[in-house]
């Protein structure tokens, strides 16, 4: 009888017209149109890492078109129902993730149910402490300020809060940053460019469709950004003066360059970048992030919060969730510290980005060191001398001197790098290192950011390069035309 009935329900499943329901809390919910055979084999694949999983996760699948399909597509949430089921595989999680478009990013979908098991977050005591710290502290110290011309977060006081928010929690929050006029520039340029912004990558190789990365980007080194000057000298005066804090000042010793602010629009259909680390291998140069929010009227329901994580990126504990909201700077550190993801976004999420980058860091291969020549790609912090820079971040005479003999060379020849290999004691390869990269997405869209996808999967349903960790699959494109080819 146990044997007949087990027959019965794989039948019943392998047609997916189940009538379960999704009342439990972590119980997920997929539609899939069962007539197109790319989203049969996207919801094949999904059933066997949900069984790989071994866990209480439930997982109720309803083929579409029937009553218990429009049903569950009716449970939605109304601003995030897709207008139709057909050709898609659509997803539903525990408080309120919607993909709607699984059969294009399936491993999207794994990775959103690897974290509905194992997401963990902290306490209510935990959180307010954090909050305290990275937020509150700052808003109740501008309280007590007079009004007067100088922007609120540039007096001393406060930039001292700030420093000791990015000692004690690795990140700060400071809202109304920018003066309205300057926000409002750097808005309208975001409303007016979609057309020529690009999809964000991962890595200087990646195919541009990237399903972990789900954002169009624009560089103001390539296009004329109104507003982008009035940001960066915001951001530089906060480096500089964070420069002066005893917490912070050795980790930004050698900061002395930023470089060209991008701007960055999820549009609103599900869009989100996956958790990766700015500077995962602590070899690229950036030290210091800071974005600017410009989602004017933003409500929960519009998703795209950045989710911040425990340092460690096999690590599923949140450490706290920063609403996108109009005008506000979030700055965190660009190493391991800070693994953070963009959770989806249901209304267009914009968001403006500068990288603030360590000179004697980037000597440390040649790929970092020749952006610092790269004056399209970076400069200066405001006020500094570009080739005093470049002698301070030197570790030798020898090197010191070498930098100043390189000025007005760049770009380098193929034979001029392996000679400074000898200098910096590069271990490079001739054939890559001598090219001179003007790719400013390749540069600095998160080039060494690790995919952490689902650590579950086995057998016919991983074809990737994988490391040890037992919580984190850290995939390498393995298809020979640089399209995803994870799943067979």
């Amino acid at each position: 009888l146990q044997a007949l009935l087990l027959v019965v329900f794989m039948v019943v499943d392998s047609f997916g017209s189940q009538a379960l329901t999704c009342d439990g809390p972590c119980c997920v919910q997929v539609i899939y149109d069962a007539s197109c055979s790319k989203c049969v084999h996207a919801v094949r694949s999904v059933r066997a890492f949900h069984s790989s999983l071994k866990t209480h996760l439930e997982l109720v699948v309803h083929a579409w078109p029937s009553a218990d399909a429009e049903a569950a597509l009716k449970s939605l949430p109304e601003s995030r129902r897709p207008n139709s089921a057909v050709g898609h595989v659509i997803a539903h999680f525990p408080g309120g993730v919607v993909l709607p478009t699984c059969e294009l990013r399936v491993e999207e979908l794994m990775y959103e149910m690897e974290g509905a098991v194992y997401l963990q977050y902290p306490s209510r005591a935990v959180a307010s402490r954090i909050k305290q710290v990275v937020h509150d502290s700052l808003w109740e110290a501008r309280q007590a300020l007079p009004n007067d011309m100088l922007p609120w977060w540039q007096r001393t006081e406060i930039i001292k809060l700030v420093a000791r928010a990015l000692s004690d929690e690795n990140f700060c929050i400071l809202d109304d940053f920018l003066s309205e006029e300057a926000a409002l520039q750097l808005c309208d340029t975001a409303l007016h460019s979609r057309c020529t912004m690009a999809r964000g990558t991962t890595n200087k190789a990646s195919d541009k469709n990237d399903p972990s990365r789900g954002d169009v980007v624009l560089f103001s080194n390539d296009h004329l950004i109104p507003g982008s000057m009035a940001l960066r000298a915001g951001m530089d005066a906060l480096v500089q003066g964070l420069k002066n804090c005893p917490e912070v000042a050795e980790r930004l010793r050698y900061v002395n360059w930023g470089n060209a602010a991008m701007l960055a629009t999820y549009p609103g259909d599900a869009s989100r970048y996956i958790k990766h680390v700015d500077n995962l291998n602590g070899d690229n140069g950036r030290k210091l992030t800071m974005i600017l929010y410009l989602n004017r009227d933003w409500r929960p329901c519009d998703g795209g919060r950045l989710r911040i994580f425990d340092p460690a990126m096999g690590d599923y504990n949140v450490k706290y969730e920063v609403d996108p909201i109009w005008n506000r700077l979030l700055l965190f550190w660009s190493t391991d510290e800070v693994p953070h993801e963009v959770l989806p976004a249901y209304k267009d999420r914009t968001a403006v980005s500068i990288w603030y980058i360590c000179g004697r860091e980037s000597l440390s291969n040649p790929e970092s060191f020749q952006q610092l020549f790269n004056n399209r790609q970076l400069t200066c912090l405001a006020g500094s001398d570009p080739i005093q820079c470049l002698e301070d971040a030197a570790r030798t005479r020898e090197e010191r001197e070498t930098m100043r003999s390189l000025q007005g060379e760049y770009p380098f020849t193929e034979a001029r790098i392996i000679s400074l290999g000898k200098v910096f004691g590069w271990v490079s390869d001739p054939a890559q290192s001598g090219k001179a990269c003007d790719d400013p997405i390749a540069l600095f869209s998160c080039a060494d950011a690790e995919k952490t996808l689902p650590s579950s999967l086995s057998g016919d349903a991983k074809r990737a390069k994988i490391d040890s960790s037992p919580t984190s699959l850290n995939v390498t494109d393995t298809s020979s035309n640089g399209d995803w080819s994870i799943f067979d």
